[in-house]
């Protein structure tokens, strides 16, 4: 029963990737790897934002376009587990939060800062079509403001541990706008998972990287996503 009820969710989430999918690789194995995942709200009727996504595996990246991420990070420009990072683009006014389900292994998280002296790091010169030919034609905001979030942090919940980046009132993530670059780093390679951009709609997307789960957890997360359906099953009868 486990084994069927495992292959029918893989089913559905091969289903889901498909039918939100944006702009995305052949496949999440090649590095570095990049995508742009579109983040849908059926209230609105469309799109709340995107989210372009990069990965960076272990390694060197000395003299490459990527050091600037790196050192941040890891202190040099060597890679000692994988970089995810992530840009937020505002297609609708007013998002107050983003937030990534992380099912797997992680190890930090939090967002690219800057000073007066030193310019925000953007996306834009090392995730775009030049570099990743499957990007072509992916949504852009032309000449967007950057717009740093509030507070960052992280919780526990049944379906991951919930890394969370926020802007309070008045400094909204509007449409027309980027978000700083956010990063998460772990020991483990990617795989799609979840994100939302929330305000009074809630926009999602199933196609953004993720650590991938360990064997154990992800069966723990399937079970937690059967005993929802139940749930909400009772509820609606």
């Amino acid at each position: 029963m486990l084994r069927k009820f495992i292959g029918l969710m893989s089913m559905v989430l091969v289903v889901a990737t498909v039918a939100f999918a944006d702009k995305l690789p052949p496949n999440l194995s090649t590095f570095p790897v990049a995508g742009e995942s579109e983040l849908y709200d059926s209230t609105l009727g469309g799109y709340a934002g995107n989210v372009d996504w990069l990965v960076l595996a272990p390694g060197d990246y000395t003299d490459t376009i990527y050091a600037p991420f790196v050192v941040p990070v890891f202190g040099s420009p060597i890679a000692t587990e994988y970089l995810y990072l992530y840009q937020v683009e505002g297609r609708a006014a007013g998002n107050n939060s983003f937030t990534i389900y992380v099912t797997g292994p992680w190890s930090g998280g939090g967002t690219f800062t800057t000073d007066d002296d030193t310019p925000a790091l953007d996306l834009d010169g090392v995730h775009n079509s030049s570099i990743f030919p499957y990007l072509l034609g992916e949504s852009e905001v032309p000449s967007a403001s950057l717009v740093s979030p509030d507070d960052f942090g992280t919780t526990p919940s049944p379906l991951g541990e919930l890394f969370q980046w926020t802007w309070k009132t008045g400094n909204r993530l509007d449409a027309g706008e980027e978000s700083y670059v956010l990063f998460i780093t772990s020991p483990a390679p990617p795989t799609y998972g979840y994100a939302t951009l929330k305000d009074t709609y809630s926009g999602n997307t199933f196609t953004i990287a993720v650590p991938s789960p360990e064997p154990a957890s992800f069966v723990l997360l399937l079970m937690g996503v059967a005993a929802s359906g139940v749930i909400l099953r009772r509820k609606t009868k």
